[in-house]
């Protein structure tokens, strides 16, 4: 689903339509999804034993990004449009 929400949004940036405001809650949800994968994992597994794995690094580093882009869009006011570019 969210693959499908990211080619949406880029049809909407690539023909400079104005998006729907339901674009950004969809954003912060996607972001806070993989932020909850990673804190799930981590509540099972041993950093040692996550870290191990080169996907679980990946992920650790995109929903730290991720997460912190979906904080400062909804506490310091940033530009909703730095959350859609780290999201794709």
């Amino acid at each position: 689903f969210n693959s499908a929400f990211v080619i949406m949004e880029s049809v909407y940036d690539l023909h400079d339509w104005a998006e729907p405001s339901f674009f950004l809650r969809l954003d912060l949800f996607f972001s806070f999804i993989y932020v909850f994968e990673l804190a799930g994992k981590l509540s099972v597994w041993s950093f040692q034993e996550y870290w191990n794995d080169v996907d679980n690094r990946f992920d650790f580093i995109t929903s730290l990004v991720l997460g912190a882009a979906g904080m400062s869009v909804m506490f310091l006011s940033l530009n909703k449009g730095i959350l859609r570019y780290l999201n794709m």
